[in-house]
């Protein structure tokens, strides 16, 4: 899909209208999900029947199965029943739910299952804040807040004087289960369940990339950046915690190429089908050509307007965009990580 400006970009990420969302629901087609009170994400309708419907099996102690959800037609929510109320018991029971669903092909997002657990924040009685985990390949059907980290890895190369910036680009692998070879930071990757940030950068950056903690260890943190995507599978708030790490140039004209230290990413987990070193008007027509995967080229955006590619002077809609890509969420995330 070919973009006329980079706004339109940004958009495929951040497409939910805020003003949409009235007293706790987003339309009269969709519902909130509550925990103790606390709305912590949007449902599809498409997924309502199936949890309204879904039972517990009963056992030594009931004598009829067990609804799982509480679902209110009028007020458009679904929360979990009470006698459902500890972590353990919604841990446990989310996992047989999830992987019935999963083995009766109910729901195709699960195709993507992942085995990683990603956490729902907003308990006030766990010190970490969760309330539980679910399967990663889940989470858009729940509609809750998820993370992840953004590597951007970069160069300048100095040339009489001139400084010109160039990032590493990574195409993604024709295997992989979602955006098949589009484009992607050096390294990016979901925070799983208790995992912190900079430790998933320096995992990340040696399974993706081959960048050794010497190097990552280097990368620093710039902030954030949050969008509200909704797809055919659901609802995506999601954050993103932003890392810059300037890696050495490549060699160029008469330098010492034995003597002179650089580094190339080199594919290890197979995630990544090649890598590019690009500079910014090459990377700002493959966004616009609609190569990128969306929230990938959100990040790289972010770069553009830290680094002065992007500027109000350049960019008619350089507030709008800025406010896309920062954008308040609902939904209650970590006071940490």
């Amino acid at each position: 899909m070919k973009f006329r400006n980079i706004l339109e970009a940004v958009k495929v990420c951040d497409c939910v209208d805020s003003f949409a969302f009235h007293n706790g629901k987003s339309s009269t087609l969709d519902f909130s999900f509550v925990i103790d009170g606390k709305l912590v994400g949007y449902i599809l309708n498409q997924y309502v029947n199936d949890l309204e419907t879904y039972t517990v099996p009963k056992s030594d102690t009931e004598s009829q199965d067990l609804h799982l959800f509480t679902v209110n037609h009028e007020s458009c929510t679904v929360e979990i029943q009470s006698w459902c109320s500890t972590t353990e018991s919604r841990q446990k029971n989310f996992e047989l739910m999830l992987a019935k669903f999963k083995n009766e092909n109910r729901w195709p997002l699960l195709k993507n299952w992942r085995d990683e657990p990603y956490p729902i924040y907003g308990s006030e009685r766990d010190p970490s804040g969760v309330y539980f985990t679910v399967e990663r390949g889940s989470v858009q059907a729940f509609g809750v807040r998820s993370y992840g980290v953004h590597v951007n890895g970069y160069t300048i190369e100095r040339n009489n004087g001139v400084e010109c910036i160039k990032m590493w680009i990574a195409k993604r692998s024709m295997s992989k289960g979602t955006y098949p070879g589009l484009l992607d930071q050096v390294v990016a990757g979901g925070i799983t369940a208790f995992e912190r940030p900079t430790a998933t950068v320096i995992r990340e950056c040696y399974e993706e990339a081959g960048i050794p903690e010497e190097i990552s260890a280097r990368a620093k943190p710039i902030g954030t950046i949050q969008y509200f995507m909704k797809t055919s599978f659901g609802y995506q708030p999601e954050t993103q915690y932003v890392y810059d790490l300037e890696l050495p140039p490549m060699p160029t004209g008469s330098v010492d190429i034995e003597n002179h230290k650089y580094f190339v990413p080199k594919a290890i987990d197979g995630e990544v089908d090649s890598f590019m070193l690009l500079d910014l008007d090459e990377i700002y027509k493959r966004m616009l050509n609609g190569e990128f995967k969306p929230n990938c080229l959100v990040v790289v955006v972010d770069f553009m307007i830290r680094y002065g590619y992007i500027t109000p002077e350049n960019e008619p809609d350089y507030l709008e965009i800025i406010e896309s890509i920062h954008r308040s969420l609902p939904f209650p995330g970590p006071k940490s990580l």
